[in-house]
């Protein structure tokens, strides 16, 4: 009789175990298809302290619900270094900064103040990773007579062991194509100068460059292949939103469905790959210049609103895998306050934006 008990107590821990395991085996491609997205999102240093000139008495007053924990100028060492450790806590892998080019005349590329969160960020002892993305539109752009000298400061960056890579290469991103064909007048001469810093970043220890591109508009992408880009993406899509033209409101899943359309219009008209772009919410009524406040925004913007997004790229991004770059998506945006898209946390609403980000990330 003991020796049976003993056999019917053998037999219940062999089933146990078995049971763990095909649990393990079903649930772990989950689980290690969401750990190998890489999300990010952009970040933008408008708040870096009296002169920054996105602070404005609307944005300070009417809108505390945007307003950071941490108070509006959040471009300092210890508020940086939370930021991040807030981002790694909540799912992001990575933030790309909004870059700013300025010649101050003594060689330096890299003096506006809206640069100064990504100085803080490189001081701080973390593995969380970064890129930028080069904000070269108007009062911003650059001529060809400085591309040596930009080829130079952004070749220092990609060596930082923490900068993002795609294909092994660092990608730089840039906000504007029009205004590269403005500058070097011709496609044949942009993919000249990208063909420079690719031989600058192998001679400095990389393995090339990753060139991406913001698309504002779908007709354009055969401009985007002939200057040699390697990936298109998106800074935000609200432009594509049906009669976004019109001032007015519209239900923010209206974004979601958009972005859907544009990914796949993106997918279906170029070879070059795509990191898809998450437009989480697009309200402009606290912008700076007044002129910018009179178009079209979403409403509903929540952490719900946040889970669906996140989770509608994840499931697109599941459903398209030959067409990615990297398997990285990005969001916009971290911190874009004047523009109503943001995810940091306020006293009004707490964590519960990078809370929907988190269960986005979840699979079913």
């Amino acid at each position: 009789m003991t020796q049976i008990l003993k056999q019917f107590r053998a037999f219940n821990v062999m089933k146990s175990t078995l049971f763990i395991t095909l649990n393990a085996l079903i649930c772990f491609p989950l689980i290690a298809q969401t750990q190998d997205v890489k999300l990010g999102a952009y970040y933008f240093d408008g708040w870096s302290g009296s002169k920054s000139n996105h602070m404005n008495a609307d944005l300070v007053s009417r809108f505390n619900e945007r307003k950071p924990i941490w108070g509006w100028q959040t471009s300092n060492p210890e508020v940086i270094g939370k930021q991040v450790l807030l981002a790694k806590q909540y799912g992001l892998s990575f933030f790309s900064f909004c870059w700013y080019y300025k010649n101050s005349g003594n060689g330096e590329v890299d003096s506006d103040i809206k640069n100064n969160a990504l100085k803080q960020f490189l001081k701080l002892d973390s593995n969380f990773e970064f890129s930028i993305m080069v904000a070269n539109h108007k009062g911003y752009n650059f001529k060809p007579d400085d591309w040596d000298s930009l080829s130079v400061y952004w070749c220092k960056l990609f060596k930082d062991k923490r900068y993002l890579l795609v294909d092994g290469k660092p990608v730089i991103t840039f906000f504007s194509l029009n205004y590269l064909l403005q500058s070097f007048k011709t496609p044949e001469n942009v993919k000249k100068a990208f063909d420079s810093l690719r031989a600058m970043a192998v001679k400095n220890g990389s393995n090339g460059v990753t060139f991406a591109v913001n698309l504002n508009r779908l007709d354009i992408i055969n401009q985007a292949e002939a200057c040699g880009f390697d990936v298109l993406t998106g800074y935000n899509f609200h432009q594509y939103i049906p009669d976004s033209t019109q001032i007015g409101t519209h239900d923010i899943d209206v974004m979601r469905t958009t972005e859907a359309r544009v990914w796949d219009q993106m997918a279906k008209s170029t070879n070059l790959r795509i990191i898809p772009n998450v437009t989480l919410n697009w309200d402009p009524r606290a912008v700076t210049d007044p002129r910018n406040r009179e178009s079209s925004s979403l409403k509903g913007y929540s952490k719900q609103s946040v889970y669906k997004s996140v989770k509608s790229c994840l499931d697109w991004m599941s459903q398209n895998k030959s067409s990615l770059a990297g398997n990285i998506a990005v969001l916009y945006a971290w911190n874009e306050y004047g523009e109503g898209a943001w995810l940091t946390p306020s006293k009004q609403l707490k964590n519960s934006l990078l809370e929907g980000l988190k269960q986005g990330k979840v699979r079913d």
